[in-house]
């Protein structure tokens, strides 16, 4: 009975996962930083919004591979078991360690200007230093993104091979 329910579950979970990433990535915060005039108030409202979807995606990460190893066909699903785990290890990175340690540097670059220095202590540039993590949270999610079209691609794919 479960096993009925499980491609229209999974299909939703992939929509919602993608489409609360692609407002928050291409909607809210282009509208943060055009709206608020002070950077470091704007990064503080992105960083906040950031690190509760972030937190939301981790929790539909770890639901979506649940019910991928529940439901998994060794030898049919083996590329969606392997993007939906490529997906989860994403989500836990940015709640584990990448959105804390964007929140701990833009809090040494605040500090830095306010001193009027490049960088404190071990870090020698604190906006290079942002700006490089930034980047790898640019780069992931564009990664995470594609996996998930890929794999709402192949649960609708799925879903019709099952009506036939």
């Amino acid at each position: 009975m479960l096993r009925r329910y499980s491609i229209p579950v999974a299909f939703w979970i992939l929509c919602s996962w993608w489409t609360m990433s692609v407002v928050a990535d291409f909607l809210i915060a282009p509208s943060i930083f055009a709206v608020i005039e002070n950077f470091f108030n704007a990064g503080d409202l992105a960083l906040l919004i950031f690190s509760k979807v972030t937190f939301i995606e981790a929790i539909l990460a770890s639901i979506f591979l649940a019910l991928m190893i529940t439901f998994h066909h060794k030898n049919k699903q083996a590329f969606a078991l392997t993007l939906t785990v490529l997906c989860w290890v994403i989500a836990v990175f940015y709640v584990s360690y990448l959105i804390p340690k964007i929140l701990n540097v833009t809090e040494v670059w605040k500090k830095a200007e306010e001193m009027g220095v490049v960088g404190i202590g071990d870090i020698k540039d604190a906006q290079q230093e942002h700006q490089f993590f930034h980047r790898i949270y640019i780069v992931l999610d564009s990664i995470k993104l594609i996996f998930l079209s890929t794999l709402i691609g192949l649960t609708v794919y799925r879903s019709q091979d099952k009506l036939s």
